[in-house]
């Protein structure tokens, strides 16, 4: 049980009505605050999900980038050992 709905070892409830106002109004204080906390970190965590995915999609980019070259360097190199296949009889001298 939280210690603002404890009685005071020394009262019984109905007496002091004052003081357990004022236990309430503490409690209720604090939930406020917590519930204040946690919307903050709500928001926190999609500001950290939206630069995450933004993140993503400047790594993807980049590999697509860089995927580029490597798949031209690789077309080029079917086509020039293409290119060497069907052409070996065209590329001797006369003799």
């Amino acid at each position: 049980m939280p210690a603002f709905m404890r009685f005071p070892q020394n009262q019984r409830p109905g007496t002091e009505g004052g003081q357990y106002r004022k236990l309430f109004r503490r409690g209720f204080e604090k939930i406020s605050d917590e519930n204040q906390q946690m919307g903050e970190m709500l928001l926190a965590m999609e500001e950290i999900e939206d630069k995450s995915n933004q993140v993503e999609r400047i790594i993807k980019a980049i590999d697509d980038i860089a995927f580029r070259p490597i798949f031209l360097a690789l077309n080029a190199a079917i086509e020039a050992a293409r290119a060497g296949v069907y052409s070996e009889g065209l590329c001797r001298g006369g003799g």
